[in-house]
């Protein structure tokens, strides 16, 4: 006959499943209380790293005046190659056809929030302009002609339009070129 095993568990048949206790001030507390693999409660940790983080960050802040003293030159010549490196990097993806949708992408965001006119929930989104694309089968929404597509807006954002998938059209260079900022009956 097998005798019953005993089990020592944390979790006792009358705590709450969602509770733990701290382990620097004692209390049980639900488990929301409590940083993810951590004894101690948010609040106590919370106290307790000011009084510890103190008289390091004086120790910290010392040392890296010295090395920044000591090695200026370097970190100097490493900021400069950096900015050069990053420069270059930048304009090579600007000249990519991927950094120049973003950048397309980025301008028109940028255009229609800085006039205010688009609330955030209905500004068009990547994919809804290529939906717009796939649909127009890449023909000029205005004269019908295929070539390089670009994105038009129906009433201009600078008269008050929307940055939404309703008024946006595809439109070929010259005819969003020659519509500009006029509205549709005026183009």
């Amino acid at each position: 006959m097998m005798e019953p095993i005993s089990i020592r568990c944390s979790r006792l048949p009358f705590s709450p499943a969602n509770t733990k206790t701290c382990s620097k001030c004692g209390k049980r507390k639900p488990m929301a209380e409590f940083y993810a693999h951590r004894g101690a409660c948010k609040k106590c940790r919370n106290a307790q790293r000011p009084a510890y983080r103190k008289p390091q960050d004086d120790e910290i802040k010392a040392y890296q005046a010295t090395y920044y003293a000591t090695h200026k030159q370097d970190i100097l010549a490493r900021r400069v190659a950096y900015r050069e490196d990053k420069r270059t990097y930048d304009a090579a993806y600007r000249r990519t056809a991927t950094g120049k949708e973003s950048a397309r992408k980025h301008g028109a965001k940028r255009r229609a929030l800085k006039s205010g006119n688009t609330p955030a929930h209905r500004m068009l989104t990547g994919e809804q302009w290529d939906s717009i694309l796939k649909a127009s089968k890449g023909c000029c929404y205005w004269c019908g002609k295929r070539s390089k597509p670009t994105m038009d807006h129906v009433l201009p954002l600078s008269k008050g339009g929307q940055h939404t998938a309703e008024n946006v059209v595809v439109s070929c260079m010259s005819c969003n070129l020659k519509k500009y900022a006029k509205i549709v009956t005026l183009f």
